[in-house]
């Protein structure tokens, strides 16, 4: 999730797999502005919303696996 959150400009942290509150803030930051529920926790539809976005921006516009 950092890894996506990261290359789509919204989390700025390190790596670390860890759900902490930069995650939690970039989380929240990318559902308000994919229009979500602005709730900081990755639920379905934003989980679905960065793998579409993440896979989109890595291939260029196929999909790929293993993204998130």
């Amino acid at each position: 999730i950092q890894r996506c959150l990261r290359q789509l400009g919204y989390f700025r942290g390190p790596i670390t797999g860890n759900f902490g509150s930069q995650t939690q803030d970039a989380v929240t930051r990318f559902q308000r502005a994919n229009r979500l529920p602005a709730i900081g926790s990755v639920g379905q539809r934003t989980q679905q919303l960065l793998r579409s976005q993440c896979n989109t921006r890595n291939t260029g516009g196929s999909t790929a696996s293993g993204v998130l």
